[in-house]
């Protein structure tokens, strides 16, 4: 409860299964910047008679009520930028609400489940700005509360283009904001990923019939992203060869040539976030 305080500045906060309401603020100016707010047992954020509030890069998910309750007799703004608001559980399935008179509210470059439809105004202002989709945030794992967002999320880079981060300023994680070419939506900035490396190993000759391994462990990842999986397949072999890899998902298969002639592999790596590597090639040689 905020309460009547000049102002209040929340920054980089979890505020998270409450029994009631997430903030409740009376009267005075409330900011808050890279938080969520999420699975507390009523509306997350109630404001009464608040003007000039700013929501920016917030997560607000899956509350018992409404995401945002915005109540004002007298003129009072709200700002809700870059900023995630799903799955919030109001009987009328409705995202926000604005009443009592003359509240304002302007959305931009947010993602609000169900769209402007989901913005129930029973009086006041909404100001639907740009930038604003109505999509499924992608998060990592929903049903745990991981809300970073993964490599496909349409909330990454979607964020207001002319957006200005302050000296320092990061993410709920303390990364830094801005990662790729758009600040994210949401409290957590998706840090670029870089791919592995794959290492199929040097190209070998060997006799038929006896066992060749291969070799992938000098494959990596520049982020440090592990465990790396290892998916082998053989591309080429003698015509009439029926030589198969031994466990072609490991870092070091095997496999017997029956044949005289070339057998061409190739090896990708993905790392731990599912980003695939280039492929790398390795070839075996069998000679009688």
């Amino acid at each position: 409860n905020v309460g009547n305080t000049t102002s209040a500045l929340l920054k980089g906060c979890m505020i998270r299964r409450n029994s009631n309401m997430g903030v409740f603020n009376d009267g005075q100016t409330v900011r808050l910047f890279n938080c969520v707010m999420s699975e507390n047992g009523s509306t997350a954020l109630e404001t009464l008679n608040v003007s000039n509030s700013l929501i920016v890069n917030c997560s607000i998910i899956n509350n018992g009520s409404y995401g945002i309750k915005h109540y004002s007799s007298r003129a009072a703004y709200m700002s809700l930028l870059n900023s995630i608001v799903t799955g919030n559980h109001h009987q009328d399935e409705d995202e926000i609400r604005l009443s009592g008179g003359n509240p304002s509210l302007e959305i931009r470059y947010s993602d609000i489940q169900g769209g402007q439809s989901s913005v129930v105004v029973f009086s006041g202002t909404l100001i639907w700005g740009t930038g604003n989709i109505d999509a499924d945030p992608r998060f990592v794992d929903l049903s745990s509360g991981d809300y970073h967002l993964l490599l496909d999320s349409p909330c990454i880079d979607a964020g207001d283009p002319n957006y200005t981060v302050e000296p320092n300023d990061t993410d709920l994680d303390g990364n830094p904001r801005i990662s790729g070419a758009t600040v994210d939506m949401g409290a957590y900035e998706t840090i670029a990923n870089s791919p592995p490396v794959a290492n199929a190993g040097e190209d070998q000759n060997g006799p038929i019939l006896f066992e060749v391994n291969l070799d992938g462990s000098g494959s990596y990842d520049p982020d440090g992203d592990y465990p790396l999986t290892y998916l082998w397949q053989i591309l080429e072999k003698p015509t009439g060869s029926t030589a198969e890899l031994s466990d072609a998902e490991s870092a070091t298969p095997s496999i017997i040539p029956d044949l005289v002639g070339d057998y061409l592999f190739e090896l990708i790596v993905t790392d731990s976030k599912g980003l695939p590597s280039d492929p790398n090639y390795v070839t075996i040689t069998a000679i009688t």
